[in-house]
């Protein structure tokens, strides 16, 4: 479920769409010169403000770029800025926060003669990435043992084996 179908969408530049898997690099370069994709480019819009515009494209699967919030209210904002002594309306724009692991992303697996898979993966959450991997390996997860020896961080984002660790 790691790579895009034929018609699924694709959502960011390097969305990942196949792997190949070869006995040679030159096996693989002419497995992949044999590869060819269509792509029916869609109106994207690239600026919070386009975005939030009623004749926004659509985000993904007919979802909208804005949606309704829920909770529950607290207080009401029309009066408090009607009784206001003064009010102050200006945006605040800050560059993008990316989050920096320590290492990269990566995964190696080994299956064993007696029928068990061992993955090493840099991950926070070793219960699902075995999950994944006895998905993706068509095992019982009793049969994968995964192991991560070290974790530089993730923060939030080494949750799973990931289309890499399906390759």
């Amino acid at each position: 479920h790691y790579f895009k179908k034929a018609g699924n969408p694709l959502l960011y530049q390097g969305d990942e769409i196949l792997a190949i898997a070869a006995e040679s690099e030159e096996i693989a370069a002419d497995a992949l010169r044999s590869v060819e994709v269509a792509y029916d480019v869609k109106r994207c819009v690239t600026t919070i403000e386009e975005a939030i515009q009623e004749d926004a494209p659509e985000a993904v699967d007919g979802q909208k770029n804005l949606t309704k919030r829920g909770g529950r209210p607290r207080g009401d904002v029309a009066t408090a800025l009607k009784e206001s002594d003064q009010v102050v309306e200006a945006t605040y724009r800050t560059q993008v926060q990316t989050h920096s692991c320590l290492e990269p992303h990566g995964v190696v697996a080994r299956f064993n003669e007696d029928g068990t898979l061992d993955v090493w993966s840099s991950t926070q959450a070793t219960f699902e990435v075995r999950r994944n991997a006895a998905g993706t390996a068509k095992l019982s997860e009793k049969k994968v043992r995964v192991i991560a020896e070290h974790v530089g961080g993730g923060f939030g984002s080494k949750f799973s084996l990931g289309p890499f660790g399906v390759a």
